[in-house]
């Protein structure tokens, strides 16, 4: 539906794999119920919990139990003190399937998926904006000259300072080239005089700030969260990462997941007055997404031919659906311009691994290129029902609103 320079689409979402969101906390076997004879996980409201206590008299009982670091396992505090499991609907928020989680020993904690005010799991809007972001630019890349960069980039990988700033230079020279097409000027009325020099360091700050917004064109493109989403859909998946050679690595973290052929939906806006200035439409947006999705598989899935067949084998002609590859945990290429921007892959494969062998050491990184012919050398999978998943793996369709 168009609306003046506006035009509106909707967005179905339906999740191939198990997809995270993480809202950054993580739980210990303490914040949580495990019930390993049912397969079931109890996550508890903890004002109510509170209130429970209180009543049952057992709030001491229960400080004791948090600081003593022998007892692990909340279901055996509540055992102990004879709370029965028909009482844990009065200070449980929900509860969900355990996943694979039942079968490993090494479980501990787990990073919960992020909530709505509500409590019910959502995907942020500026999480799917961020795919089409990375698409978009890696389409753009196709026709563009990026070799200062490309060189500047391996210059700068030798040059290892802190985590945060790694890189940081030479990644905003190459959003600005990609990304700042808009000569929009930012106005604003000097400062009194009688501000502060501090004052008006801060102001200029803020008006650079100002300045990138306006230059991005990106802030044409607008997609709001998804609807909520209900918990019987979140299960619990661990980490697997698979070697070229099929060899794999189980990692002991695990993560609150939406289950495979779960269905949202979201909003998407495009501003024309703004997109029109960079040529970009719904059909671009379309044909960069599968574009994207495509250049991952050339240059990197391909390259790991021992990968479980759930994983290997699928269907690279799409027609409605798009696949794209969102959320944490999902792997470094996904998120990343190495190989649409250095177009020799060995040399992509290269600055690849010279980064990761920077800000990972220890992970042998700098063999790479050399021992694995890919860069990173690990595929990102998971477990869902005993079989293997690519991690974060959806498919989306885009319909015009009428």
């Amino acid at each position: 539906m168009k609306l003046g320079h506006l035009e509106n689409f909707q967005i179905e979402l339906e999740t191939q794999s198990p997809i995270f969101i993480g809202s950054g906390r993580m739980l210990t076997k303490k914040d949580y119920i495990f019930d390993k004879k049912n397969g079931i996980i109890h996550m508890v409201d903890f004002s109510r919990f509170i209130n429970y206590l209180k009543k049952r008299s057992l709030l001491e009982a229960y400080e004791h139990y948090m600081l003593d670091p022998s007892q692990r396992n909340m279901i055996f505090f509540l055992s102990n003190h004879h709370v029965r499991m028909e009482d844990y609907c009065q200070f449980t928020a929900y509860s969900i399937h355990a996943g694979e989680v039942m079968y490993h020993e090494k479980f501990r904690g787990v990073s919960t998926f992020i909530k709505g005010p509500d409590g019910n799991p959502y995907i942020p809007g500026s999480s799917l904006k961020g795919v089409l972001r990375t698409a978009i630019a890696a389409k753009l890349i196709e026709n563009g000259c990026f070799e200062g960069i490309v060189n500047g980039m391996e210059e700068a990988a030798q040059n290892f300072y802190d985590r945060t700033r790694y890189m940081s230079t030479e990644s905003n020279k190459l959003s600005e080239e990609i990304f700042h097409k808009l000569d929009i000027p930012f106005s604003q009325e000097h400062n009194h005089e009688g501000n502060q020099e501090s004052e008006a360091r801060q102001d200029d700050d803020d008006n650079l700030s100002n300045n990138e917004i306006l230059k991005d064109f990106m802030r044409g493109i607008q997609i709001s969260d998804s609807q909520p989403i209900s918990c019987e859909r979140l299960t619990i998946c661990g980490k697997y990462d698979i070697r070229p050679d099929g060899s794999e690595e189980v990692i002991s973290t695990y993560r609150e997941c939406l289950m495979p052929n779960t269905r949202v939906s979201f909003s998407l806006t495009l501003d024309h007055t703004i997109l029109k200035e960079v040529g970009i439409d719904i059909e671009f947006i379309k044909h960069a997404l599968k574009s994207f999705y495509k250049k991952q598989h050339e240059s990197f899935k391909r390259y790991f031919s021992h990968l479980p067949d759930a994983i290997k084998n699928e269907d690279l002609d799409w027609s409605e659906k798009i696949p794209v590859i969102l959320g944490g945990g999902s792997g470094y290429v996904s998120k990343t311009l190495i190989y649409p921007l250095v177009k020799d892959r060995e040399r992509a494969v290269k600055l690849s691994g010279t980064i990761l062998s920077k800000q990972f050491s220890g992970h042998a990184h700098e063999r790479d290129l050399t021992r694995f012919k890919v860069s990173p050398h690990m595929f990102k999978a998971t477990k869902f029902n005993n079989q293997y998943y690519e991690m974060g793996k959806c498919t989306i369709s885009i319909k015009s609103v009428v």
